[in-house]
């Protein structure tokens, strides 16, 4: 047909060009939202969407009331989740893209492999099935016109894909599963690795075999060739690194980390190797053989990574999570940023040639596709731990928070606008397990898993710090921290000597006395009385302790609070009420003078990790394994609210000084902020809001709902831990990312409608 074009013809326009790609993205990853309420187009797809992109800039000029996305947020997060393919039936264990990037290939335990279009999100052509069991690797050949994939059989499968249904090349020779494909670029070859110790190479015009190298001594996890096609590396159970010459079958060079297995390997465009070594990437020179850097690229264990195509960037599968960590040669820096959204295990992350896409498979089944384009994305983590944040700690002027991290480091923040205020400039040897700020905001303590006790200097006329010794602290371990409120004391719980004290009036940290619990035993929870003169401890078998600080006299004990070691406990300030929490769903509060129970705090799904009481008494605050910052009635033990946000166990909650926030902090390496009303305890805001009937809650898909279950906002899986729902003020993570609803003129419910500028339609009903 006279002036018809072809569909697959180029757009020559870049601007159109983008456009397009734009739009593809922005219906893909905001699928779920579009299919369930068309009106969240405009009020979650929009104000969602990547400040950059063409769409976004278009359109969101014709609106008004969309919700606001806070400068630095989402629009900069390094990994936009474009979609989300569901097909199979099992784990997926491989993905591959077409050289053109236009079309994905996936094999799954479910004994499938299966073709999707890139452009759509749809599988281009039925299932692909050979009968020979789990398909544990894929590869794309360099013509695009066919697949490669190896079974947990041993079968090797080659399936054209330019009909409709496919019926296999099967190829013989592996004894045992084969684990790895490779496809050469630049030789007529590819490469299958095994679990029966051997690599094979491969013919591509005749799929006879040319070469069965035999050279590793344990399973071979992956196999991959050097840019020109001339080596190719295998990595095995034995930590071996072979090198072969890819026509000869030659062995070239051995390269040996004998540590652990290796199972993946990938080549760099300048022919560095870069091979997992645990929780980081060896990097190797690939021409002789010397080791020429470690990469940190996350703290999981990492399964699959991949140099993209410039090199700039390495993707990595570290247990549930897709990271993408820029090169330290390529960008003056190194830092990465993690891919969130996968529900298990991440067994395999790769590059699109184009550079433009990260595909992940996963056991939950799925197959996610990530937004790589534009080095901006990625944002240095400049206030961030790499690891769980263990402590938290606010003076009493309420300007910073302290916190202690698994990553050895002890760190200031600013408590209203997140900015890191710098480190200690001497760090720990091992985790941080405990930081504390005594009450005239002079001294801060610190203490590690190694049992070191830091005393720190606040003000710039003191000392910086002192190391407090106490032999028997570094044999048991060491546990928390607490300051008494007059400034006087501080004690540390250890797991195996018990409570010990220090005098730290005039910096003087001289050791008082040891506070053994029964049996000699531990203490795993420690805090003083509001009039310090009395300090409280738990211990692993569920016993709570009170004794009279100077004297070291027990003056009160408690057994069979808690089915098993104590994790937290609190005294109330102005009643004589203790609050203490275990490994229950539950925290308990009792008399301190009977020990007699006053109420149980029920509400959390998981254990209770960390119990606070505000300042004026009123309100208890509660952090659990379920990710949950509870807020109770400290009279009567009635729920105020659950505060949500966190991804992971919250491992210690506390009040600042002028009760006006919640301060908490979680193993998913973040630290939130949640403002109360001190006007009204119980309300948040100035709307006066009953904060119970205010907080919204976020579903499982993604709904941040109302108090009667409409649909407020969609937030995509890859943001949903950066969602500040209220009363949450602040999250500090690795950049400032945050979704602020609840603006006065935010536009949300049946009058919907009206969010386009200068629109006179009426309002339509619509659920929402």
């Amino acid at each position: 047909m006279v002036g018809r074009r072809s569909h697959f013809e180029q757009v020559k326009s870049q601007d159109l060009a983008q456009f397009f790609r734009d739009a593809n993205t922005f219906v893909a990853s905001s699928h779920d939202a579009i299919a369930r309420s068309a009106p969240h187009i405009y009020l979650s797809a929009l104000p969602l969407a990547a400040k950059h992109s063409l769409v976004y800039r278009l359109f969101v000029k014709k609106l008004t009331g969309l919700v606001s996305v806070e400068l630095g947020g989402v629009d900069h997060h390094g990994g936009h989740l474009v979609m989300n393919l569901a097909g199979h039936e099992g784990p997926v264990n491989s993905v591959s893209f077409s050289s053109n990037s236009l079309l994905l290939g996936s094999g799954s335990t479910d004994g499938s492999v299966r073709i999707w279009d890139m452009r759509t999100g749809e599988e281009k052509m039925a299932p692909l099935r050979s009968g020979d069991g789990s398909v544990l690797c894929c590869q794309f050949a360099s013509n695009g016109t066919s697949l490669v994939s190896g079974t947990q059989s041993g079968v090797i499968c080659v399936w054209s894909i330019l009909g409709e249904h496919a019926i296999p090349l099967r190829l013989l020779g592996h004894t045992a599963a084969v684990l790895s494909i490779a496809w050469s670029h630049h030789a007529p070859v590819y490469a299958s690795g095994s679990t029966d110790t051997t690599v094979r190479l491969w013919n591509t015009e005749t799929n006879e075999l040319c070469h069965a190298l035999c050279g590793n001594h344990g399973a071979v996890n992956v196999v991959d060739f050097s840019p020109d096609g001339q080596i190719l590396a295998s990595g095995s159970e034995d930590g071996t690194i072979c090198l072969w010459h890819s026509t000869m079958g030659e062995l070239v060079r051995q390269i040996r980390d004998s540590s652990r297995s290796i199972a993946t390997i990938s080549f760099s465009p300048d022919g560095t190797i870069a091979a997992d070594s645990h929780k980081h990437s060896i990097l190797w020179d690939s021409k002789t053989g010397k080791l020429s850097g470690v990469t940190k690229t996350g703290s999981g264990e990492i399964k699959s990574l991949q140099f993209s195509p410039n090199g700039r960037f390495l993707v990595s599968a570290e247990g549930t999570h897709v990271r993408l960590t820029a090169m330290a040669h390529a960008t003056s820096k190194e830092f990465s940023t993690p891919l969130i959204g996968h529900r298990a295990t991440v067994r395999c992350t790769t590059f699109s040639p184009n550079g433009l896409y990260i595909a992940s498979a996963s056991d939950d089944c799925t197959i996610r596709i990530w937004n790589a384009e534009g080095e901006k994305s990625l944002v240095p983590p400049s206030i961030k731990h790499n690891y769980a944040v263990n402590s938290v700690a606010v003076p009493s002027d309420c300007t910073f928070i302290i916190s202690a991290s698994n990553d050895c480091s002890v760190s200031f923040w600013d408590l209203r606008t997140g900015e890191k205020r710098g480190s200690w400039l001497r760090k720990h040897n091992t985790a941080v397990v405990s930081v504390a700020i005594s009450l005239d905001g002079q001294l801060a303590a610190s203490t590690s898993v190694d049992g070191a006790i830091i005393l720190w200097g606040l003000q710039a006329e003191m000392p910086f710090y002192k190391e407090l010794l106490a032999h028997e602290v570094r044999v048991g371990g060491s546990g928390p921290l607490a300051f008494s409120p007059d400034s006087r004391w501080l004690a540390l719980a250890s797991k195996f000597t018990g409570v010990h004290i220090w005098n730290i009036e005039k910096f003087q940290g001289s050791y008082l006395h040891k506070l053994a619990c029964k049996n000699h035993g531990g203490a795993v929870a420690v805090m003083f009385s509001s009039d310090s003169r009395h300090i409280a401890a738990g211990d692993n078998l569920g016993r709570i302790y009170v004794w009279h600080v100077e004297t070291g006299t027990l003056t009160g004990e408690k057994s069979g609070t808690h089915l098993g070691s104590v994790s937290a406990v609190a005294f109330s300030p102005n009643t004589p009420h203790i609050v203490s929490c275990g490994p229950e769903h539950v925290a308990r509060v009792w008399h301190a003078g009977s020990g007699l129970d006053v109420f149980h705090l029920s509400g959390h799904t998981d254990a209770v990790c960390s119990v606070a009481y505000s300042p004026d008494g009123g309100l208890i605050a509660t952090g659990s394994k379920d990710h949950a910052v509870g807020l109770w009635d400290a009279a009567t033990g009635v729920p105020v609210a659950m505060l949500r946000g966190h991804t992971d166990a919250v491992n210690l909650v506390t009040f600042t000084s002028d009760g006006q926030y919640v301060v908490s902090c979680s193993k998913d390496q973040t630290i939130r902020i949640f403002s109360i009303d001190t006007q009204a305890p119980h309300s948040l805001g100035s709307r006066g809001e009953h904060l119970a009937e205010q907080i919204c809650y976020v579903d499982e898909d993604g709904w941040q709902m109302g108090p009667s279950g409409e649909l407020l906002l969609w937030v995509p899986k890859a943001y949903r831990r950066y969602l500040k729902e209220p009363p949450c003020t602040l999250v500090i993570e690795a950049v400032h990312e945050g979704v602020v609803i609840g603006d006065s003129g935010w536009i949300h419910g049946d009058n919907w409608t009206s969010c386009w500028r200068g629109s006179t339609a009426a309002p339509v009903s619509h659920t929402m």
